[in-house]
């Protein structure tokens, strides 16, 4: 990674104007509102992050014990916990999109690009000046089995440690460019990092048309 602040010189492109937020100190887990916030002020909705958490994010802390088996919620479903809170754990592509859709009171502009290759987030949105969302890793560190517990189907889900989401703004021969709510301003990373990370999310991705 390097400071995007400090390399705008070497773009070989331009990067999307997005407005930069970050997490802290209020959403230390919030990393994906808070890109989804980014995102809707890219496309001029005027929204902040508690506002969006607390009118359009999916939430549920709940976990408890059945037949010596710990069950919590379905990260594809809520976010898992309390974006406020350092303990809590995330959400998924799914429940960021049904955040959007409610907040936009929009369904067919807000776009699930799950299942797509990281260059052509590029070619079919990034080159046509919309800016994704995707979920990778916290400074593209590498993701392992966390916390576990069982979902209500009775799958034993594990955690994704290092889970986290971002918003693509750009990429070059060499890198792709984010904001990183994480880290609070523009991001790059070399393109096979942000790719093997994506994948390992399960690659996950949303945008707004």
């Amino acid at each position: 990674m390097f400071d995007t602040d400090k390399k705008d010189a070497a773009f070989s492109m331009p990067l999307l104007d997005v407005p930069v937020l970050s997490q802290w100190p209020d959403f230390p887990t919030g990393c994906e509102s808070v890109s989804a916030v980014m995102l809707l002020g890219y496309h001029g909705y005027d929204v902040d992050v508690t506002s969006f958490v607390k009118n359009h994010l999916p939430k549920n802390s709940v976990f408890y014990k059945e037949k010596g088996k710990r069950f919590g919620p379905d990260p594809f479903e809520f976010f898992v916990g309390d974006p406020k809170k350092r303990n809590a754990y995330g959400c998924m592509a799914p429940v960021i999109e049904k955040a959007l859709i409610s907040c936009m009171k929009c369904e067919n502009r807000v776009r699930n690009l799950t299942g797509a290759e990281f260059d052509m987030l590029c070619r079919d949105h990034i080159d046509w000046g919309r800016p994704v969302l995707v979920w990778v890793t916290i400074g593209m560190m590498e993701s392992y089995p966390g916390n576990d517990w069982y979902l209500k189907d009775g799958s034993h889900f594990y955690w994704p440690a290092n889970e986290h989401c971002m918003v693509l703004i750009g990429y070059d021969d060499q890198h792709y460019y984010f904001n990183d709510p994480y880290e609070g301003k523009k991001t790059a990373y070399e393109k096979e990092i942000c790719t093997l990370r994506y994948n390992t999310l399960g690659k996950q991705a949303l945008t707004v048309v």
